[in-house]
């Protein structure tokens, strides 16, 4: 009897802690899975931080380059309005030399004749014309030229087949700061007075040709 008793026991002790066994492993299984779906819960938090980071990036990165694209379309826009400047400052300045050529040719003859020195010295000259007297230049060969007012050209004389002179008047101008070299050219009698625009002054001047 106190064997049955005692074998009672021992199998109600054994269930008890087996029950007991199972309870703590079916606790450790629900936490080992509520551990499992926090870790799966941060490593999509990871990765959602990751893609925001990235857009983030990208976001910066994009208003760095539209920023830059700005600051260089304004520096071209600067750019244009500067030429666009200078093109009308240089478009005024043609007009106004064309304007006075216009008004230089448009004055009376000075002379018809090629006349000896005291006659074209004698000749009354438009107001604001240079008289340069009578001027020998050699065939082909470079002469330089003082026009007045500390201005000089650079003349080159051609004889022409038809007996008149091919002359080239070079200087140079300065445009916004840049020195830049400018050519009038003129066909005209030798032994004739003449009157034209150089360099910005109105000059008259009876061309020769001196012999080689």
């Amino acid at each position: 009897m106190n064997a049955r008793r005692l074998a009672v026991i021992s199998i109600g002790i054994v269930v008890f802690l087996f029950w007991q066994q199972h309870q703590q492993m079916m606790g450790l299984k629900t936490e080992g899975a509520a551990l499992r779906k926090q870790v799966e819960q941060v490593a999509a938090q990871r990765d959602e931080a990751r893609k925001l980071a990235a857009q983030l990036r990208t976001i910066v990165e994009g208003s760095e380059s539209d920023r830059g694209e700005l600051i260089r379309l304004r520096g071209q826009a600067a750019r244009l309005g500067r030429v666009e400047q200078e093109n009308a400052r240089f478009k005024n300045e043609r007009q106004n030399s064309a304007n006075r050529l216009k008004s230089a040719k448009s004055t009376p003859p000075l002379s018809e004749q090629p006349l000896p020195t005291a006659e074209v010295n004698s000749i009354q000259l438009p107001t604001g014309v240079t008289d340069l007297g009578i001027i020998e230049f050699s065939d082909r060969t470079p002469m330089r030229l003082d026009l007045g007012e500390g201005k000089t050209c650079l003349v080159t004389t051609t004889l022409l087949d038809d007996g008149q002179l091919r002359m080239v008047f070079s200087f140079e101008t300065d445009v916004d700061g840049v020195p830049t070299r400018t050519e009038q050219s003129a066909t005209v009698v030798p032994g004739r007075q003449f009157a034209m625009t150089l360099h910005g002054a109105l000059i008259a001047l009876t061309p020769t040709l001196g012999t080689q």
